[in-house]
């Protein structure tokens, strides 16, 4: 199973993000469930990297594991807020 952690402040401002573990619908590098994740993640680590006011960490420390945490400026509040709104 995979498993989504995601951490807003108060407010609704996104924080960070976990994944974590394997759906299992499919073999080892065909599973669709999974890459699907990955690939939602990936854009998520793209889209906020690039986006003015926003310090982006992430990283894969494992198979089946991906993470990012965003700091922010007053540039890049809204944007975290509008996408925190996403999980509201």
């Amino acid at each position: 199973m995979i498993e989504i952690e995601v951490v807003l402040e108060q407010d609704g401002t996104l924080r960070a993000c976990k994944a974590s573990g394997h759906a299992g619908a499919g073999k080892t590098g065909t599973d669709i469930v999974c890459a699907s994740v990955s690939i939602l993640m990936g854009t998520a680590c793209k889209t906020l990297s690039g986006r003015k006011g926003i310090t982006l960490r992430y990283g894969a420390p494992e198979k089946g594991e991906l993470w990012l945490e965003a700091d922010y400026d007053a540039d890049g509040k809204d944007f975290l807020f509008a996408a925190g709104a996403f999980f509201d």
